[in-house]
């Protein structure tokens, strides 16, 4: 067929298929010499592109929509019950299965709007809210980087600064960084990624240069991760989260490179995502138990990443008094305040479905 090979496989050295070398195959320019940007296209690979669509769909029948699916073995009542485990995650956030809601893809024409599936009980409404950029939050507080602190506390667009700062032609690109880079994206996979986000080639060299530029702007963070890492290694290889939770990373002491490395990163990794763990966890108890929301019958019914969902019967109680009352538990999830303020939101208003919620 006289396709390109955009990747080989390491177990058998056969050219791949797999997700990353289609996306390749199916949205970019197959030369790849081009510097970012260049708008020489060639024709896409329409084989790659009808794969990859017939491999989503297939996905999304049977993991949500066929009858033998975990969603549907898990109706009781007449309602999608999925199981949350605490203990599911090295990091201490809750793993939902059966089915796993937190793999549900957003609601779009590509995938049947298919969190407009979700709909609240008969007489109840949903309000869904939102922990805002929560883990570079956490980084911000962590680290105290000022750049990342003085952003969230003058409430700025932190894509906007990262993009103007780097000097990077794109938001998505800058939003990436912001995402990926504090947590040792390397420049290969960075740029990988990127090309098949933006649809445009971008280099390696190129994407080592955003990412230097990244950590010359926000000059906080490696610091606090080598201080970090030597403290773990100092006191028998482990990291504590907010509340004192340990991770044990016993392959910092490898001879290995490789595993000592992967370990560091895991360190900063367990610090940030358990202690969104830490907060999401006393934030949503207290939810649980508070006077105010018990007393209206609001109920806490999902948890997805940084998204809680919560019913509201209708005619109780205001779009804005519920806000304001979970706002209040949300973004103060411990005594002390934190360097930077965090931020629950919503869609401003009370929704039928998930879809409609977010």
């Amino acid at each position: 067929m006289q396709v390109p090979v955009m990747r080989v496989s390491k177990k058998t050295g056969a050219p791949s298929a797999d997700h990353d070398s289609l996306e390749l195959l199916s949205r970019v320019p197959c030369d790849r010499k081009k510097p970012y940007g260049t708008p020489e296209f060639k024709p896409l690979y329409e084989v790659a592109k009808a794969i990859l669509e017939y491999r989503k769909y297939s996905k999304l029948y049977g993991t949500y929509l066929s009858p033998d699916s975990g969603m549907m073995q898990s109706v009781y009542k007449g309602r999608i019950h999925t199981s949350y485990n605490p203990c599911g995650t090295d990091t201490g956030r809750l793993a939902s299965s059966q089915p796993n809601l937190q793999n549900l893809p957003r609601s779009g024409p590509d995938n049947f709007y298919i969190r407009k599936a979700f709909i609240a009980p008969r007489g109840y409404q949903y309000v869904i809210g939102d922990e805002s950029q929560f883990e570079i939050r956490l980084i911000a507080d962590k680290t105290g980087d000022k750049e990342l602190v003085k952003a969230y506390n003058e409430d700025a667009d932190l894509h906007q600064r990262t993009q103007d700062g780097c000097g990077v032609p794109d938001r998505t690109i800058a939003k990436n960084l912001n995402f990926g880079a504090f947590y040792g994206i390397g420049d290969e996979k960075f740029a990988h990624m990127l090309t098949i986000k933006t649809g445009k080639y971008v280099a390696p060299e190129q994407a080592d240069e955003w990412i230097a530029a990244f950590f010359k702007l926000y000059s906080g963070v490696e610091p606090y991760k080598m201080k970090l890492v030597g403290w773990s290694r100092r006191n028998g290889c482990y990291v504590l989260t907010y509340l004192g939770r340990k991770r044990r990373l016993p392959d910092l002491e490898s001879s290995d490179r490789y595993l000592s490395t992967r370990a560091e990163r895991q360190a900063f990794n367990a610090v940030i995502q358990g202690g969104v763990a830490d907060c999401m966890t006393l934030c949503m108890i207290r939810a649980d138990r508070d006077p105010w929301l018990n007393k209206h019958g609001i109920k806490m019914v999902g948890q997805v990443h940084d998204e809680v969902h919560f019913i509201v019967k209708r005619g109780t109680v205001s779009y804005n008094d519920v806000m304001k009352k979970l706002k209040s538990i949300f973004e103060h999830p411990f005594k002390r305040p934190l360097k930077v303020p965090l931020k629950f939101s919503s869609n401003g208003k009370f929704a039928l479905t998930w879809h409609d919620g977010k």
